[in-house]
């Protein structure tokens, strides 16, 4: 089902351009990013990139709780694939913590998109 609203939202992107940035965890183009999606009309954007980014490591935590590789089997390669490696349970449950908190209080409080991109890459590597 998720998969299926990925692909309906033109999330696939999102999902790319995510997983790159885990990769490399490039400042200038999390900033880019941030400039991007905060624009108006990026509405839908940025809420691809908010559901894929709690999607992502939601799944980490449900695999690492597990004991098993990445399911779907397209997420079971690098950086994702090394994000579970070298996480513990604690770490990953507490970044989805902080992440959902995070884009709620974004959310509720009407606060700037790029700086909630920002944050949230700084709570992922804190």
């Amino acid at each position: 089902v998720k998969a299926c609203e990925i692909i309906d939202l033109e999330g696939l992107d999102s999902f790319a351009i995510i997983t790159s940035l885990l990769n490399a965890l490039d400042w200038a183009a999390i900033h880019a990013l941030g400039d991007q999606l905060s624009r108006s009309g990026q509405e839908q954007a940025y809420q691809n990139f908010t559901q894929n980014l709690l999607w992502i490591y939601k799944t980490l935590a449900f695999a690492k709780a597990r004991g098993q590789a990445l399911y779907p089997q397209s997420l079971n390669q690098e950086p994702l694939s090394g994000i579970l490696r070298n996480s513990s349970l604690a770490s990953l449950l507490k970044i989805c913590e902080n992440l959902n908190k995070h884009f709620e209080q974004t959310s509720r409080s009407n606060l700037d998109k790029k700086q909630a991109i920002l944050g949230a890459f700084q709570l992922i590597n804190a």
